[in-house]
């Protein structure tokens, strides 16, 4: 009788359809498969791509659920191997991206996993974030085998898109069929290039090792009882860190992964994934992210008695909150504009302060250079510290005294005292100019003092998007004459001569320009056409990739300019044409905008986004809505 390859205990018995171990470990075969099932029997019993090593050496998180993909290839069953890749390709990110948090304990890092319920696209970030940023000083210099592990799974992710995998072959639910060539190729290439990966990374997994009580977690196999009060530990380079909160030993629910934070009127609790045994998402009593979530949105102000209108039971999933990390992802594709730099960085070097205004064309970047100088993305502002409102947030548009508030106190929130009293913004202030002064003054000492940065650049951006109730912004603006050393405003605005904005806009924005308070009213797009049309070329031809033949490249200076006459002089259509692109269209088959075959080919990745079930679902509703 042959012994069972998966525990190699048990025997393998026939049982109507199915050859399966009678040891109980999971393995099942199917005597006669489906021919569209062949190609997963192929990749089952192919030594490549699956290690007895893999198995038994790596953290038990990982070793069980690639152990279960190869279970899954073996029954054969295509459903389960493209949900069973997905589970792998999470734990194979997750996992060391909360050692790194757990062993960091920054609130830069712990602030960005309780901002929202986190997509794979948001862990990804995450990781990406953590290779970038601790990397040179001692206090945030990770262990080179946790650097060597994370760097890895990037690449893996970032070449093979996994992002999108979700969305490109589980449809939110709406699946194809299982002869669907996408998962074969797909599939077999992922588990390829994963045990690829696994290799590299095994000897620096041997380098770590997670116990809970001194039972290791270490191989597939899981234990057979793990003490329900004991805290996971993990031990790196002759260290000893706790995982607590990052991973968790529940005793109702097991070993938990940190998922996403949820706070509510009640109760502040987060959730977690057993990625052993499954079962959905658990929740956890979660009492630092409390304190992260407070530090980084605003509770530790509000118990500072400083009349700020942020609390703990606001969703963690807020909508201003999502348009800015929709901003973030804005300067990941940023190209320097120099002239912008330039007078910007001309305005910030008198030590006078100063309001400044500039108006673009649609869709020509302004939010995207608005953020680049917030974040730090540009170098030429060293001795500046600058923070943002954006006027667009949903939810925040109609008060930007909190939206200001925010955005002023954002970076202080971690190093705040609690005898600290933040000299804001207030909304009933009589002399408004007078309390814009003393709350740009107070900031200016803070953020020397504690940032070393002795200029202070309060961004507006899009002015433009601001409704009726917001026509008050304008009082708050003080003269020149009494704006304070070294402070700076600068707001941001489509251009009014060029589009039709709201009268109550284009009323403010024309007394702006004829106030004193205005330094330089600098049309920027009317004066440097040359200079825009330059920094779309460079983004044209440096950041837009084209797929052909299965790889990206860039694209050649005759497809550029196809794209550029396309796009008709704006960012914002470039980057539609950029994501068509992306997605497998060629250049020369690109449709002119607001034509029929750009709506349909939208159509097409909204459905290829959803899946045939929801995408009907969807249109069906659209349908009733404009009928």
């Amino acid at each position: 009788m042959k012994s069972c390859p998966a525990c190699g205990i048990g025997n393998l018995i026939e049982s109507d359809n199915t050859i399966c171990c009678d040891n109980g470990c999971g393995f099942a075969k199917e005597i006669h498969t489906l021919p569209s099932q062949d190609w997963l029997v192929d990749i089952s019993i192919n030594e490549q791509y699956w290690k007895n090593e893999f198995f038994e050496n790596l953290p038990t998180f990982i070793a069980h659920e690639y152990r279960r993909l190869w279970l899954m290839t073996c029954r054969p069953n295509v459903f389960c191997m493209v949900y069973q890749l997905k589970d792998v390709c999470e734990v194979l990110m997750k996992f060391p991206v909360l050692c790194a948090a757990a062993y960091l304990r920054d609130d830069a890092v712990s602030a960005k996993l309780v901002e929202k319920p986190l997509s794979l696209g948001n862990w990804y970030s995450i990781c990406q974030f953590i290779v970038s940023r601790y990397n040179g000083a001692p206090r945030f210099e990770l262990p080179s085998c946790l650097r060597t592990i994370l760097v890895g799974i990037q690449k893996v992710y970032g070449k093979n898109n996994i992002v999108n995998y979700r969305n490109e072959y589980l449809g939110h639910g709406a699946m194809g069929f299982e002869e669907n060539e996408d998962y074969r190729q797909f599939g077999e290439s992922m588990i390829k290039e994963i045990s690829a990966y696994l290799a590299v990374v095994l000897p620096e997994y041997g380098k770590l090792k997670v116990t809970v009580d001194g039972v290791e977690l270490t191989g597939w196999q899981l234990p057979e009882h793990l003490p329900d009060d004991a805290a996971p530990i993990l031990y790196i380079e002759d260290q000893e860190i706790p995982l607590d909160p990052f991973i968790v030993n529940s005793k109702k629910y097991g070993i938990l992964f940190f998922d996403y934070y949820k706070a509510s009127q009640n109760n502040q609790l987060a959730n977690g994934l057993n990625y052993i045994i499954g079962g959905g998402r658990k929740l956890f009593v979660a009492p630092y992210y409390c304190e992260v979530y407070g530090r980084q949105f605003g509770n530790a102000m509000q118990s500072a008695g400083n009349q700020m209108e942020i609390t703990i039971e606001d969703s963690v999933s807020t909508p201003e909150i999502e348009d800015l990390l929709s901003e973030l992802n804005e300067a990941d594709h940023f190209v320097r504009p120099e002239y912008m730099i330039d007078w910007l960085k001309s305005k910030l070097n008198d030590d006078k302060g100063s309001v400044q205004l500039l108006i673009m064309e649609r869709g020509m970047g302004k939010t995207a250079f608005s953020y680049a100088v917030e974040s730090g993305a540009l170098k030429d502002f060293a001795d500046v510290y600058a923070c943002a409102y954006y006027c667009g947030q949903s939810g925040m548009r109609s008060d930007y005294i909190t939206g200001i508030n925010n955005a002023l106190t954002a970076d202080l929130i971690q190093v705040q005292r609690k005898e600290d009293q933040f000299d804001l913004l207030q909304h009933s202030a009589e002399d408004k100019p007078g309390n814009m002064v003393r709350t740009l003054r107070y900031f200016r000492d803070k953020y020397a003092e504690k940032r070393g940065k002795s200029k202070l650049l309060l961004i507006i951006d899009g002015v433009d998007e601001l409704p009726m109730e917001s026509t008050g912004l304008c009082d708050y603006f003080p003269s020149l004459d009494d704006m304070p050393e070294n402070t700076y405003i600068l707001i941001t605005s489509r251009n009014p001569q060029s589009e039709q904005l709201s009268d109550h806009i284009t009323k403010a924005l024309e007394l702006l320009q004829v106030s004193d308070t205005m330094r330089v009213f600098a049309d920027v797009n009317a004066e440097n056409g040359a200079q825009n049309h330059a920094i779309l070329k460079k983004y044209a031809t440096t950041k837009i990739k084209v797929l052909d033949g299965g790889n990206m490249r860039s694209l050649t200076q005759e497809e550029a300019e196809r794209i550029l006459r396309l796009c008709k002089g704006t960012f914002l259509n470039l980057k539609l044409y950029a994501k068509l692109t992306e997605s497998g269209i060629p250049v020369n088959e690109l449709p002119e905008l607001d034509s029929r075959e750009l709506l349909e080919r939208y159509l097409n990745e909204i459905k290829k986004y959803y899946g045939d079930k929801l995408f009907h679902e969807a249109m069906t509703v659209l349908y009733v809505i404009l009928t």
